[in-house]
C-alpha cells in the first residue's frame, strides 16, 4: 500500500499536519504505540530507529485508508527528543511524550481520545506516564505518573481506588479495555518481570491496583 521496498529508508516528514501522497514514516523497531481511531484512522506513535539500539522516536503519524496518504501530526522528525510534560491534567499545543519503545499499552476512550503508557527510552529508562491525545485539538495531556524514569510507582490498598495509586514503570505488558471503558495493564518488565493487575478509570483519573504482586520476579500461583 505504501512505503518504500528498501530496509532503513529514511522516510519522508513532509509538512507537520499536511497530508501527502509521498509522505511516511521512517522505519521503526520494539512495539511502537498504534491505534484505530473512531472514524477509521490509524495512528503510531513512537518506537525504536531500526539503525540503531539506543535511539527512539516521539513523533506521531495518521494514516487515511481512503486517501492511502500518511500525515506527520505531532512531535519533532528526529530521535532521542526530550518530551514536554507540562502540567498535569492541561493540555497544552507544545505537550509532547517523551521517545519511547516496547509500549503496547494503547486505547480508544468512548469519546476518540487516544491514551499511551509507560513503556522505555535508551533500553534502561522505564517510564510509566500515562498520556491522552486529543484528534480535535491535536493536544497531548499528561494525565498520570511520573515526568522522570524508573519510578516506583504506588499501590496503595490492594482494590481500592486512589488519586495517588499510580503503576510502576514498565514496558512489554498486556492491556485491554473493559465493556465500561475502563483500562487495564498486567505485568511487563520493571527491572524484573511483573505480575500485577491494574484498573484505570478513565472518568475519575485513577488507577485501581487489582490483584497480583507488588515485587518483582514472584513464584505464580496456579491454584
Amino acid at each position: 500500500m505504501k512505503g518504500s521496498s528498501i530496509s532503513n529508508d529514511t522516510g519522508f516528514y513532509g509538512i507537520q499536519g499536511v497530508a501527502n501522497v509521498n509522505n511516511n514514516p521512517p522505519p521503526r523497531k520494539f512495539g511502537f504505540v498504534s491505534w484505530v481511531s473512531q472514524n477509521g484512522d490509524l495512528w503510531l506513535f513512537g518506537g525504536g530507529k531500526t539503525s540503531s539500539t539506543t535511539e527512539c522516536y516521539n513523533d506521531l503519524w495518521k494514516y487515511s485508508v481512503i486517501t492511502n496518504e500518511w500525515t506527520w501530526v505531532k512531535g519533532p522528525n528526529v530521535t532521542n527528543q526530550a518530551g514536554i510534560f507540562g502540567n498535569k491534567g492541561i493540555a497544552n499545543p507544545l505537550n509532547n511524550p517523551s521517545p519511547r519503545m516496547e509500549t503496547a499499552a494503547s486505547w480508544t476512550d468512548d469519546i476518540g481520545n487516544l491514551w499511551l503508557f509507560g513503556g522505555i527510552w535508551y533500553g534502561v529508562s522505564r517510564l510509566n506516564d500515562l498520556w491522552k491525545y486529543n484528534i480535535a485539538t491535536n493536544q497531548w495531556t499528561w494525565m498520570k505518573g511520573d515526568s522522570t524514569i524508573n519510578a516506583n510507582g504506588q499501590y496503595g490498598m490492594l482494590g481500592i481506588e486512589n488519586s495517588a495509586n499510580n503503576p510502576p514503570s514498565r514496558w512489554i505488558y498486556s492491556h485491554w479495555k473493559d465493556n465500561d471503558g475502563n483500562f487495564w495493564i498486567f505485568g511487563g518488565n520493571g527491572g524484573g518481570w511483573l505480575s500485577d493487575l491494574w484498573k484505570y478509570n478513565v472518568s475519575s483519573n485513577n488507577w485501581t491496583w487489582i490483584n497480583g504482586d507488588s515485587t518483582i520476579n514472584t513464584i505464580n500461583n496456579y491454584g
